[in-house]
């Protein structure tokens, strides 16, 4: 008997073993294990309510005793398991033998948005002659009219529908259920989800088997590949593939499974050796009828995002990567977007184009995801570009592109019309010949707009030289691309970090060089060649905000997330033994710490540990393939002895680490921060969102327990509490998160929580107006790989200050559209400030800002004139301290003068144009010509802001410099570019405006600066 019919008679035989035996009276055996994690009140319409385990002497099965009239399905019994999909809000009942069990079901769109950060694969497909796109964010599917785009049908299943597969002659529809962990069966005729089969872990993408009721899925976190009978709801087969699945094909036939790697990663690791070649599998094709890997496929590229196969060809859409290279330079190829053509029968590769490279290319196409054939024509879409291609599917060169919003991934064919699926903005794109047209698909939008915007960023192509990567390519989908990077300006090669909790976890980064994650998304966005604007950063900070780790059940534990027995033993290790606690204490699982050496080299923090174990590369620097591997690093970093058998169920333990506890992630203000101002507002962010009705359970009281009246509210994950009267100066407070606080599925606090602050004493100056926020920069050099610490360049920042009770809120521009609003607290007469993101070359670097600082009021007029003192500067790869700063008045008048190391004469012409000569032994690698005020560049990259430049000339060959003089209407000076027009000024520059208080500005050799103010 082949496999593909042994598979069939399987799912039959499940599914006559399911059917419910012939009523019974129930024996005394009939006995029911409730799991520790029971659904509480409140579930949502479209997923699965397990029932308590029925003991295997049971001769009765789970039944539904009360259900609204709207309700549709039935409890499904397979073995012991029993299950329930409802389809309609109200209360349900069930019933074994004398055991009852009970269900609040509300619509899904009743709870806030809860970011699991799941993205889209197959998100869209042809069912009978309509067009199904899953909402994705949403637990819903859209099905639309393809010639209107019109939707006909909304369809609620679910949590986090990523993938749908259907074939002609079926009479469900399957799809996964990423969040729930399970293939969703929606009967075709009615529209409904009727069942929910459970897979496993994560369900990434689904293929339907072409003659059989069989749909295939992946797992990434246990690369498992599994088998559905769709008909009987039942798995039939599941097999070990490859590590972290996601690219999934079926051949015409049936007859094989082609399995790719998402992040299949990089075997170099330089400076840390080379990971086995084995290690780095690509592609592997399987035997469909016994799952057996038949043929492997190696370092074809380092993220694989999805796999086709059409007719004797498999393509893959793949992005490979270069570390080795200058990102910074265009030309270096080191990330290559392309599409591969595959010889199934050989595994060779037959064809490779390079999308941006080939000659045929229209421009950079970033990221690249499903596929699709059309006649001759293959499909392929480019998620971060927000583009379609068309390639010729014999030699793969370009034949078009089209635009189609909407960050895609999804894509599908009626054969005449290609439909591409927009999911970030619930938008498709059809493709008719030359007509293009994009429509909404009316599904709903959860997320706010805020994060949105900031999502979309997050996985858009950056700009100038990095056009061709996004934020996405190497945080990919928020993980890892377990590739090893060179982070910032300094050597500092280490693996990309996961983002989860972000607002809690802080200080971020592996060093733990920022403050927080508002500083980070500030901070990075020049990653990608961007420097953003306020609604950019907005934006970007409520994304990552909003990333959240897995939810409480995986492949390794209970059902319905509970632990399994071997992780209870595993976490009492934890907690003992072990010793892993003292420094990933439950439930948040870092103690914010930092260590001058690690478990690696170099400086680290300490990572939260939920989730982890689907991060596909463990330790900063990757030197760990398996979560068993870093456990066994760490024990020896602690120097703990542990059984095979202890290390095992410690492992099983962090395989099981998710999301299963209700706790304040952090506060603002946040505790230990230093005295706080007597007008403060007190924000509490949990770990997801909290039920309206547990208002009552925060209390703001003085220390020694008298009761402060305060407003409370409750948003989502974030619970603000306001004083009705301002709080005593000098005084200690406490803000007390009760037991009974609970999430809006009801899900109890972890633990109560007291958090204590103290106020400030009474302010006795205000700061008020403008200043300038000046810091004696380092200079940074290149060569030697460090901060040169006795050459500085003043950066400044201006800022106005609008007084508040005990301090000022700080407006900090930074030019072109990029704003922050901090806040500073008045202690007497000493200022501190929340952290300050100061520029730094084209980049921005975190401080520490301005702590505890004597306020100086020169003209005695109770408002503070001027500060200073010094701060810590960080960013990936380093960190310096005892970095001077000065708040001051902006400068009043031309203040004429020169301030540097080198000698630089400057005279005018009748006309204003400026003659500059220094000494020949002296070479410039800069030199700007503008109006005083103006912000020069730090760096290459930067261009003058905030002011008027009359001429710029920047080095042909960075580093190395050109010589004086520069003279009006004469060639500039060999080695030497006119940069003028990009830093706003004419071509060939402009006289010196009369009545202008203007600069020349030099930046030499060794990075020595001279500047000098004159006025004309």
């Amino acid at each position: 008997m082949s496999r593909s019919r042994t598979l069939l008679c399987i799912a039959l035989c499940l599914g006559a073993c399911s059917s419910p035996a012939q009523e019974e009276e129930p024996t005394a055996a009939c006995d029911v294990r409730s799991l520790d994690r029971q659904p509480t009140e409140r579930f949502p319409v479209g997923s699965t309510f397990y029932l308590p385990i029925a003991s295997e002497a049971c001769s009765v099965t789970w039944s539904i005793t009360s259900a609204p009239s709207e309700n549709t399905n039935e409890v499904f019994t397979t073995g012991a398991r029993a299950r329930f999909t409802p389809t309609a809000p109200g209360a349900y009942e069930f019933e074994l033998g004398e055991h009852t069990a009970s269900i609040e079901v509300v619509d899904a769109n009743t709870y806030s948005f809860h970011n699991l950060n799941y993205y889209p694969s197959r998100s869209i497909a042809m069912v009978a002659g309509e067009l199904w796109a899953a909402d994705v964010y949403n637990p819903s599917l859209q099905v639309l009219d393809p010639t209107s785009l019109e939707q006909s049908a909304s369809v609620a299943v679910g949590s986090w529908p990523v993938a749908i597969a259907w074939r002609e002659g079926l009479e469900v529809v399957a799809v996964a259920q990423r969040g729930a962990d399970t293939i969703g069966i929606i009967d075709l005729e009615t529209r409904t989800i009727v069942d929910a089969v459970w897979v496993g872990d994560e369900p990434a993408n689904l293929v339907a088997h072409p003659t059989l009721p069989l749909v295939y899925t992946v797992l990434p976190t246990s690369g498992e590949i599994v088998v559905v009978d769709i008909e009987e709801r039942a798995v039939i087969a599941r097999a070990q593939v490859i590590r972290d699945p996601l690219g999934l094909a079926i051949s015409p036939d049936g007859a094989s499974l082609a399995v790719a790697a998402y992040r299949s990663g990089h075997p170099d690791r330089q400076p840390y050796g080379e990971d086995p070649r084995e290690d780095e599998l690509d592609v592997v094709i399987l035997d469909a009828e016994d799952l057996e890997v038949t043929r492997s496929i190696l370092d074809l590229g380092t993220t694989i995002r999805s796999i086709s196969w059409f007719g004797d060809t498999i393509y893959a859409a793949s992005t490979r990567n270069d570390t080795q290279v200058n990102l910074a330079d265009t030309d270096e190829p080191s990330f290559i977007h392309e599409v591969v053509a595959i010889d199934p029968a050989t595994g060779d590769v037959k064809q490779r184009a390079d999308l941006l490279r080939q000659a045929s290319s229209g421009g950079h196409a970033v990221q690249l995801y499903e596929m699709v054939m059309v006649g001759a024509s293959l499909f392929v879409t480019a998620e971060a570009s927000d583009l379609t291609i068309e390639l010729d599917a014999s030699d793969l060169s370009e034949r078009r592109r089209v635009q189609t919003p909407g960050r895609p991934r999804g894509i599908t064919s009626d054969g005449s019309s290609v439909f591409v699926h927009g999911a970030q903005t619930f938008e498709i794109s059809k493709i008719t010949g030359d007509a293009v047209t994009t429509e909404t698909t009316g599904g709903a939008d959860p997320r706010s707009e805020e994060l949105a915007r900031g999502q979309y960023y997050f996985t858009g192509e950056g700009e100038d030289y990095a056009r061709n990567w996004s934020c996405n390519a190497c945080h990919t989908d928020g993980l890892t691309d377990t590739v090893i990077w060179n982070a910032g300006p300094l050597s500092d090669r280490i693996v990309s970090r996961p983002f989860f909790w972000l607002e809690g976890t802080y200080p971020l980064g592996w060093a733990g060089y920022l403050s927080s994650v508002r500083n980070y998304a500030f901070t990075v966005n020049t990653n990608v060649g961007v420097r953003p604007d306020t609604p950019t950063f907005e934006g970007l900070t409520a994304y990552l905000s909003s990333l959240m780790p897995p939810p409480a059940a995986n492949t390794w534990t209970e059902r319905d997330g509970s632990l399994s027995e071997a992780a209870l033993r595993g976490k009492a290790l934890y907690e003992g033994e072990a010793s892993c606690a003292g420094c990933h204490a439950l439930p948040l699982t870092t103690n914010r710490a930092r260590f001058d050496e690690g478990i690696t080299q170099g400086v680290s923090d300490v990572p939260a540990l939920v989730g982890s174990y689907r991060h596909n590369v463990w330790l900063k620097h990757g030197e760990a393939r398996t979560m068993r591997e870093a456990v066994v690093a760490t024990l020896e970093y602690l120097n703990k002895s542990l059984t095979d058998e202890q290390v095992s169920d410690l492992t099983r333990y962090l395989d099981e680490l998710t999301d299963r506890e209700l706790f304040v992630l952090t506060t603002t203000p946040r505790q230990g921060q230093g005295p706080i101002g007597a007008d403060s507002t007190f924000s509490v962010t949990f770990s997801r969102a909290i039920d309206a009705a547990s208002e009552d359970h925060f209390v703001l009281r003085e220390r020694d327990g008298a009761e402060i009246a305060a407003d409370v509210s409750v948003n989502g994950r974030v619970v603000t509490l306001t004083p009705a009267a301002s709080l005593e100066p000098s005084t200690d407070y406490e803000l007390v998160v009760q037991e009974g606080v609970k999430s809006e599925d009801l899900l109890g606090l972890f633990a109560p929580e007291t958090f204590e602050f103290s106020t400030a004493r009474a302010a006795t100056l205000t700061l008020e107006g403008e200043y300038e926020f000046i810091v004696a920069m380092p200079v940074l050099d290149f060569f030697n790989g460090r901060f040169d610490r006795d050459n500085t360049l003043d950066t400044s920042v201006s800022l106005v200050a609008t007084p508040t009770e005990n301090g000022a809120t700080l407006q900090l521009d930074y030019l072109d559209d990029l704003e922050l609003t901090l806040t500073a607290v008045i202690d007497g007469d000493e200022v501190t400030s929340e952290p300050i993101p100061v520029p730094i070359g084209p980049s921005f670097t975190d401080t520490t800002g301005i702590r505890t600082a004597k306020l100086t009021d020169d003209d005695g007029d109770g408002i503070a004139d001027s500060a200073s003192g010094t701060l810590v500067m960080s960013g990936p790869g380093f960190e310096e301290a005892d970095v001077e700063w000065t708040l001051a008045r902006p400068a009043a008048g031309c203040e004429v003068g020169i301030d540097g190391n080198t000698e630089v004469l400057v005279n005018l012409d009748e006309a204003g144009r400026a003659e500059i000569s220094w000494p020949v032994d002296a070479l410039a690698l800069a030199l700007y010509v503008t109006d005083a005020e103006a912000k020069i560049p730090l760096g290459p990259g930067q261009t003058v802001m905030g002011g008027d430049t009359y001429l710029a000339l920047f080095s042909e060959d960075f580093p190395n410099g050109f010589s004086g003089p520069v003279t009006p209407d004469a060639p500039v000076p060999m080695g030497a570019t006119d940069v003028t027009e990009e830093n706003g000024g004419p071509a060939g520059g402009a006289p010196v405006p009369e009545g202008t208080c203007a600069k020349v500005y030099i930046l030499f050799e060794g990075f020595k600066t001279t500047e000098v103010i004159f006025s004309r």
